[in-house]
């Protein structure tokens, strides 16, 4: 099948639902990831895992503290973010049809040999005009 073909039966084919709806997908998991963040923040649990693993420098209230907190905000949305991103590139659907350097090449075989035959056919019909006209400019000079 060439690959004009290929493009006909994917022009035709039925809507794929599943890829429309990816970026809304994607919209909803960065939402929950920033949900899950803030709560963790608000709720102190971010400063309770960061003083279990003894970082003493945490400030206590003021600008700074509210710095830090949506700093270990971001910090966990975008853990939470690739750990999404992560699940999504191991369950994705996946292409069903991946063409090989194998299956490139013997294709570029295929049409170097179409057109080394379409040129033979030419020379050929091009030989077979020159006779005729040749036999003709005879039959004309007799």
């Amino acid at each position: 099948m060439s690959f004009e073909a290929d493009e006909y039966d994917m022009r035709h084919s039925r809507t794929n639902w599943r890829t429309i709806l990816l970026p809304v997908m994607g919209f909803l998991l960065a939402g929950v990831a920033a949900a899950i963040a803030f709560a963790l923040v608000e709720m102190g649990l971010a400063k309770q895992m960061l003083q279990t693993l003894k970082i003493n420098s945490i400030p206590q209230a003021g600008a700074e503290f509210n710095q830090f907190k949506v700093a270990v905000g971001f910090g966990i949305f975008m853990v939470l973010l690739l750990i999404f991103a992560s699940i999504y590139a191991m369950l994705a659907p996946k292409p069903t049809k991946m063409i090989s350097e194998k299956e490139l090449d013997q294709e570029k075989k295929l049409r170097e040999k179409e057109k080394l035959l379409q040129r033979r056919r030419r020379r050929q019909v091009n030989l077979n005009m020159a006779k005729e006209r040749r036999e003709k400019n005879a039959q004309d000079g007799d």
